[in-house]
Formats: C-alpha cells, sequence, structure tokens
C-alpha cells in the first residue's frame, strides 16, 4: 500500500505525467524531454524517480563509440498512464 501512495505522489509532481506521455509516444533521450521539462535538473529528478518506482526503463543504445540512453514505458506505466488517461475523459 505505502508504494502505491509513493507512486500516487510522484504522478502529482510537476512534469511527471507530461515526461510519461511523451515517453510512451516514442522512446525518448534527456534532451528528448526538454519540451515537457524545460528544468535539466528537475528533468534529471523526475526520470530518476520514475525509473525508481519501475514506469520508466533505460534503454542504452551503442552508436559507434557512444552509448545513448533512451528512455521507455514498463509495462506498469503503460499501464498507469492508461488509467489516468480513461479518468481524464
Amino acid at each position: 500500500m505505502e508504494e502505491k501512495l509513493r507512486v500516487i505522489r510522484l504522478l502529482t509532481n510537476r512534469d511527471v505525467l507530461n515526461c510519461l506521455r511523451k515517453i510512451s509516444k516514442t522512446e525518448s533521450r534527456f534532451t528528448d524531454l526538454a519540451d515537457v521539462c524545460p528544468s535539466e535538473r528537475l528533468r534529471s529528478l523526475r526520470l530518476a524517480e520514475l525509473e525508481k518506482a519501475g514506469l520508466i526503463k533505460k534503454n542504452p543504445l551503442l552508436e559507434g563509440n557512444k552509448v545513448k540512453v533512451f528512455y521507455q514505458l514498463t509495462k506498469e506505466g503503460k499501464g498507469i498512464l492508461q488509467g489516468i488517461e480513461r479518468l481524464l475523459q
């Protein structure tokens, strides 16, 4: 029960739902989320919180010598976002 309350509190934080919606449309890199969460510090914090809550996961991709990290929704993240969108209809 406490874990569920922690996730609900997280979802009420600024920019969290916008990040989830953007990531749900396509795998997104940190910089891709600047339009929905302009502050780099806040974006970094939100992504870490979402990952800790199990709603998103990092998907590293090796391109040449560089590793690019993409974020994608987990099954739990998709379910929560779908539930919220149903509530908002």
